[in-house]
């Protein structure tokens, strides 16, 4: 659900994605955004370890770059923000799919 909610035009998700490309070329910026990527990681692998999820720190590691992949589409592509992606996602969190609408859009 809230993979679809943030705004592709959003000044703080386009910092953030010009942020990662700028840390290719930056030595420095590279080293912090790590440190910063790694906390997310581990945060979101101790969320996936509560729910029962198998692997939960590559599935994380995969979780994230699904997400930070969805921003990038989503941000070039109008159509793409309209596909329902929660239970995709849940699905590779080894999560069970939402009830409801989504479920049946993303089969």
């Amino acid at each position: 659900e809230a993979a679809g909610s943030y705004v592709p035009g959003d000044t703080a998700t386009l910092v953030f994605t010009e942020t990662m490309l700028a840390a290719t070329r930056h030595e420095r910026l590279r080293d912090e955004l790590a440190v910063v990527l790694r906390e997310c990681r581990k945060a979101l692998a101790r969320w996936l370890r509560e729910q029962g999820t198998d692997d939960a720190e590559a599935g994380a590691a995969v979780l994230l770059a699904a997400f930070d992949g969805l921003v990038l589409y989503r941000i070039i592509d109008e159509r793409a923000r309209a596909l329902p992606v929660g239970n995709p996602l849940r699905r590779l969190a080894g999560l069970p799919a939402a009830a409801g609408p989504e479920e049946r859009n993303s089969r």
